[in-house]
């Protein structure tokens, strides 16, 4: 595209150039033919004067009649040698001819290569704005491409640097979120790794004592992940994988089952909120603040298994420790133990042989058979640090031996029918604390610092 351009340039400024040198030309024929008129004009009006007798038409008659091989009188007296003044006219007529040709020829050249400096230029851009986007296309967006022109390749330039900024942040924030991704692995899947262990083991020992006496119980899952979540799916392929494990597993003869519900939201949750018997929420303490579930259990007789760690502690203070199973690691002992970075999962996975048991399980295909390494993140996530930047970051193996207590407490207290609705209203009757009037209100007063305001209704609207 860039040559054709070129080539019509080329033969717009050839084409200038033979119509300017046309020009020029009859304007210097112009020229000369006047002042050989003028010549001719004089000698005329000369010979008129001197000889008045003359007529003017036989003068002219003359010159017409002129013929090349007559004898030239003007060239017998030497009025045509090289002194002659016509002969230095038409001399001065071929010499402008030819500077004219070569002003013109200078002309093109010049032009032709300013044409040519423009497009090596502009060339020269592009290529410097291609390598800039091989550098951006390899992850370097450190350099700059600031341009003040306003040609289209300035403006190019600008946008392209622009673009590079947002590519930048973006790169950054995405790195970010990939270290956070990666701390977070556990969070978005400890408050089911703990069950899923516990299910695990339950499901060894009944398999080991298939006429053990136990409570038949369902673990009910609810959860989904965004699109591009892929840890977060694969926590959720695990509880499917592992339901398929138990749920077809005759040994059990219905004493444990595993249930997971799609598309977890507000219209399911209300279901499984008044079907629940136990509320777990296990967010590890000081870590993270747990959420609104564990209240909207509470509101419906459900017993919580919990930390000390949000609402699971205001929980505690309404109605008491007795009538709720509070585990897990406390929050000064968490803070301590990453303070001076005291903890080591792979001391608990080497000497507590039944958790041994249940993260081998993750990776020697035991749950996904047509892929061993399936589950590999997960495992990795509570042993090392290659998908995490700590091993175990939610302390989720610290807990489990707490856990599994608190579950047996829950077996005991369940058995027993009696105090288990005693707990069970207790909970509803203390869930009173929770309502959103006292949370607009602490937000109110705490948070927005509002100033009450009194409306006065009209009379006639009383």
């Amino acid at each position: 595209m860039e040559k054709v351009k070129i080539a019509i340039c080329g033969a717009c400024l050839v084409i200038v150039a033979i119509l300017g040198y046309c020009y020029i030309s009859e304007k210097q024929n112009e020229k000369y033919e006047y002042i050989v008129n003028s010549a001719i004009s004089n000698i005329v009006d000369t010979v008129i004067e001197k000889y008045p007798d003359v007529r003017e038409e036989e003068i002219l008659n003359i010159l017409r009649n002129t013929k090349n091989n007559k004898t030239n009188i003007l060239k017998k007296y030497g009025y045509l040698d090289n002194e002659n003044y016509i002969k230095k006219l038409e001399d001065e007529k071929n010499v402008d001819r030819k500077i004219n040709i070569l002003y013109i020829s200078i002309f093109g050249i010049v032009i032709i290569l300013i044409v040519i400096y423009y497009n090596n230029k502009k060339e020269i851009r592009i290529r410097e704005v291609n390598q800039y986007l091989n550098e951006v296309n390899r992850g370097n967006y450190k350099l700059k491409i600031e341009e003040n022109g306003e040609d289209e390749i300035s403006r190019l330039r600008n946008e392209l640097y622009k673009t590079t900024i947002l590519l930048r942040e973006t790169a950054e924030n995405s790195e970010k979120e990939k270290v956070s991704l990666s701390n977070s692995l556990a969070d978005i899947s400890h408050q089911i790794k703990t069950p899923i262990t516990s299910m695990r083991i339950m499901l060894d020992n009944i398999e080991d004592n298939p006429n053990m006496d136990m409570v038949p119980r369902t673990f009910i899952f609810g959860a989904k992940a965004a699109a591009g979540y892929q840890i977060a799916k694969k926590t959720i392929k695990l509880i499917n994988s592992v339901a398929d494990v138990i749920n077809n597993d005759k040994s059990i003869n219905g004493k444990l089952k595993v249930v997971f519900i799609e598309d977890y939201r507000v219209s399911n949750a209300e279901l499984i909120f008044a079907a629940a018997d136990v509320s777990e929420q296990i967010s590890t303490a000081s870590k993270e603040a747990s959420g609104t579930g564990n209240m909207k259990f509470m509101l419906n007789g459900a017993l919580t298994v919990g930390t000390m760690d949000g609402a699971n502690v205001e929980i505690v203070e309404e109605v008491g420790a007795e009538n709720v199973f509070i585990f897990g690691t406390s929050s000064d002992d968490i803070i301590r133990m990453e303070h001076d970075h005291s903890y080591d999962p792979m001391q608990i996975f080497n000497n507590d042989q039944d958790i041994r048991r249940v993260l081998m399980q993750l990776i020697n295909g035991y749950y996904s058979p047509q892929d061993p390494e399936l589950f590999r993140d997960i495992y990795n996530s509570l042993l090392n640090t290659k998908n995490s930047a700590k091993a175990d970051t939610y302390f989720i193996l610290k807990d489990f031996r707490s856990y599994a207590e608190a579950q047996k407490r829950v077996e005991a207290a369940y058995r027993d029918e009696k105090g288990w609705a005693r707990m069970a209203m207790l909970n509803v009757a203390h869930a009173g604390k929770f309502t959103s009037d006292r949370t607009i209100q602490e937000y109110v007063d705490d948070i927005w610092k509002l100033d009450k305001v009194t409306v006065e209704l009209p009379e006639e609207a009383k």
